[in-house]
C-alpha cells in the first residue's frame, strides 16, 4: 500500500497544472492521479475484479488517446463523454472539466447520494458537492476531500489520504 500512496503524492505534487484542464493535455496529467487515488477509494459495492470502471468524461474537448486506456485498480477502464445526469449515473466515475462549469453544480446534485465518484481540478469542486477536488498547483491548492459526499454516495476515503487533503466534514 505504502508505494501507491507514495506515486499518489508525486503526482499530485508534480502532475497537475490548472491552466491546461478540460483538454486532452491536461487529462494526461490527471488519469495518473485517478489510477494511484482510486487505490485509497473503497467503494460501496465491491465490483467483480474483471469487471470495467467506467469513467465519464464531462467537459473535456478530447477523448483520451489509446495509450491512456490502461488498468486502474486491477480494472480494465472505458472512457466515455458525458453530457446529462442520466449518462453520469452509468459511471463509475466522472471526471469534470473546465468545459462543463456551467451545468455542474445542478449535476452534482442529480448525482448526491448515489455510487457515482466526482472528481474535477476545479477549484470550489468538493464545496459544490463534488467528492474529490484536485489541485491545481498553479493556484497553490492541496487535495481537498468532501467526506460528507463521499459518505452520502457510500464511499470510504482512506485515512492516509483524509491526511494529507483538506477535508470538508459539515455542510
Amino acid at each position: 500500500m505504502f508505494s501507491h500512496w507514495a506515486l499518489l503524492v508525486v503526482f499530485v505534487a508534480t502532475g497537475l497544472k490548472g491552466e491546461n484542464l478540460g483538454s486532452a493535455s491536461g487529462l494526461r496529467a490527471e488519469l495518473p492521479v485517478l489510477t494511484q487515488l482510486l487505490h485509497f477509494i473503497q467503494w460501496p459495492e465491491a465490483p467483480a475484479g474483471g469487471e470495467r470502471l467506467i469513467v465519464g468524461l464531462a467537459g473535456y474537448a478530447e477523448q483520451p488517446a489509446a495509450e491512456l486506456h490502461r488498468k486502474a485498480a486491477n480494472r480494465p477502464v472505458e472512457f466515455r463523454a458525458v453530457q446529462s445526469a442520466a449518462q453520469m449515473r452509468e459511471c463509475h466515475v466522472v471526471l469534470f472539466g473546465l468545459l462543463f462549469t456551467g451545468r455542474m453544480e445542478g449535476l452534482l446534485r442529480a448525482l448526491n447520494g448515489l455510487p457515482v465518484l466526482t472528481i474535477a481540478a476545479i477549484p470550489g469542486f468538493a464545496r459544490m458537492g463534488g467528492i474529490v477536488e484536485l489541485p491545481a498547483l498553479s493556484e497553490g491548492h492541496k487535495l481537498t476531500v468532501n467526506l460528507i459526499a463521499a459518505r452520502r454516495s457510500g464511499f470510504r476515503i482512506h485515512p492516509g489520504l483524509v491526511s494529507v487533503a483538506e477535508v470538508l466534514r459539515r455542510e
